[in-house]
């Protein structure tokens, strides 16, 4: 080779990848953040959000599926809801290594019928156990699981009608909010009989709100317990009665009731 073809060489840029690097955020363009094809085809698109200032870019290496337990519930009934985050493509991609509301990847609004949109941040974070890790092609998905019914923002359902389950698993890159979302749809009933009011009077308490938020059997919540017992005194084959077996043993509250008479009468 001469010295004077050295000078031959062009590093420059045509009109369109000048256009994809300039337009698209850093984990589209970045080496090892997409594949080379992202973006030059017209994927992912770029959305603004609705108050205009921010892009969101749609995952195209990622699929997220979200599933309800049920997809019609009682006012005062918990909704037991998990989901799957996996790597679709042919290559590695870096996404979160935990996909639960708790580390803050996920998160949860519900549409309420009248259009009304509810946040549903999670009562306690896992602030220390945010990561992520390289998924590759064919991994394991990425699961998690929840209970919706309370956040310190209310309650999920605390309406008749149709109300939209919406969940994104996202992170911020480049100046840009990147990840995948998906939604169900669930239809809370309408109270029809006295009995089912009372349940209901009870269950719509924060207290119980707490108490399911922790996973459960948090006892020391006397509140919550008081209400969840009467709960089940008025109605205890009411939907939401049923559903506490997963957060409350009421054998185990007869056992600490006996305990604590025990006490009291030494």
């Amino acid at each position: 080779m001469g010295e004077n073809s050295r000078t031959d060489i062009f590093l420059g840029f045509n009109d369109h990848v000048r256009h994809h690097l300039i337009h698209l955020p850093d984990i589209v363009i970045r080496p090892g953040g997409m594949s080379f094809t992202t973006g030059h085809n017209g994927i992912p698109v770029p959305q603004s959000d609705t108050d205009g200032d921010e892009m969101y870019v749609d995952h195209p290496a990622l699929d997220l599926k979200l599933i309800a337990k049920k997809d019609r519930v009682k006012i005062g009934e918990p909704l037991h809801l998990e989901w799957e985050l996996k790597n679709t493509s042919d290559q590695s991609v870096w996404l979160p290594g935990d996909v639960s509301v708790e580390c803050e990847f996920a998160e949860i609004t519900v549409t309420k019928s009248n259009g009304d949109e509810l946040q549903m941040p999670p009562y306690a974070i896992k602030c220390d156990s945010a990561y992520f890790i390289q998924g590759k092609p064919g991994h394991k998905p990425l699961s998690a699981t929840h209970h919706l019914f309370w956040s310190p923002q209310g309650f999920a359902f605390d309406t008749p009608g149709k109300h939209t389950v919406n969940l994104e698993v996202s992170w911020r890159s480049g100046g840009a909010t990147v990840g995948k979302r998906a939604a169900v749809d669930v239809l809370v009933d309408y109270p029809v009989t006295e009995k089912e009011n009372e349940v209901i009077a009870h269950m719509m308490n924060d207290e119980v709100g707490k108490f399911i938020a922790l996973g459960g059997h948090a006892y020391h919540l006397k509140g919550a317990v008081q209400h969840i017992e009467a709960a089940l005194d008025v109605a205890k084959d009411h939907s939401a009665c049923r559903a506490m077996a997963n957060f409350y043993d009421a054998k185990s509250a007869a056992s600490r009731k006996g305990r604590g008479r025990d006490s009291k009468s030494k």
